[in-house]
């Protein structure tokens, strides 16, 4: 017999054998059952042996060895970590267990990015008059450093005054520290950010790359190979890799801060349509994490028989 969930008053159980690094299940989704779906969503492990699907948060779910699968039953990897931090996502055999992936890159089943809807607003704000003398921010705080980003920035704080705010390489303090506002608050007040992924993974871009456009600066980055499939327009951010070394880099810092024209043509994006693919990928977080993934688990589930 086929079972389809097609029909909402089948019902559909997803239970998630752990949620991101301890988050309480509504830190992701404040309800018990998907707003306009009778796809219920649980952190009880108890009921795995009932549900429909069930999501394993790979960075900290574990050894998962003990756990029997069901016929007919989904499981669903998740990640938003770059898999150069966790290789067990480039292990074949370790991820043929799972029928779906709900991660970062592109061609994932269930695209996770770190985007969101509010961006359509906040990334044509205004850029705000900067000074002369605050010249490049930084907020890092993990020690994460598959990318070498700790090594380039202390080269690079040689060759150009770098204002650190996060636990790495810290050397200045905020005023007052009231969580992402205080944080993009403080980019803001910079002409550039140091966007420096923790490693540079293929469709790897994290927040750190989004909260310069936030703010109203100009991003530097360190990361993804594939950064402009991945950014909201063109000549909008200063790529390391364009650069010999960071002596070079900072030297074009510094050239930028003296020509206001050329400064401000990184900016001239914002009086364009977000290009492709990130707008589709705005368009997709419209439609909440949870609500793609049943969405995906229904498609499967009319084809499969058990």
């Amino acid at each position: 017999m086929t079972k389809c969930i097609d029909n909402e008053n089948s019902g559909c159980l997803i239970v998630f054998y752990n949620t991101g690094f301890g988050a309480p299940l509504s830190f992701y989704y404040p309800y018990e059952i998907l707003e306009g779906t009778s796809c219920e969503i649980s952190a009880d492990r108890g009921r795995i042996s009932k549900a429909d699907a069930v999501v394993f948060h790979l960075p900290d779910m574990g050894d998962i060895s003990h756990i029997n699968k069901r016929p007919g039953q989904m499981w669903i990897l998740w990640c938003q970590e770059c898999d150069q931090n966790y290789p067990e996502m480039l292990d074949k055999n370790a991820m043929s267990q799972f029928d779906i992936r709900m991660t970062y890159h592109l061609d994932s089943d269930v695209n996770h990015s770190y985007l969101d809807p509010k961006f359509r607003q906040t990334f044509r704000g205004p850029v705000s008059t900067k000074s002369s003398d605050m010249l490049v921010s930084m907020f890092i705080s993990s020690s994460m450093n598959k990318s070498g980003r700790l090594g380039y920035i202390r080269e690079l704080i040689k060759h150009i005054k770098v204002d650190s705010y996060g636990k790495m390489l810290r050397n200045k303090k905020l005023s007052s520290d009231t969580g992402r506002k205080s944080k993009i608050e403080t980019i803001a007040k910079y002409k550039f950010f140091l966007a420096f992924e923790n490693a540079c993974g293929t469709d790897y871009v994290t927040e750190k790359f989004y909260d310069a456009f936030e703010a109203g600066t100009v991003p530097v980055y360190m990361g993804a190979d594939n950064i402009e499939d991945l950014s909201p327009g063109e000549h909008c951010y200063i790529n390391v890799n364009d650069f010999a070394n960071p002596a070079a880099l900072a030297s074009y810092l510094k050239k930028l801060n003296e020509d206001e024209l050329a400064y401000n043509a990184y900016f001239e994006w914002k009086k364009h349509p977000f290009k492709e693919p990130f707008n589709t990928l705005i368009n997709d977080s419209d439609i909440s994490l949870f609500h793609r993934l049943y969405k995906v688990i229904k498609e499967r589930k009319n084809i499969l028989i058990f």
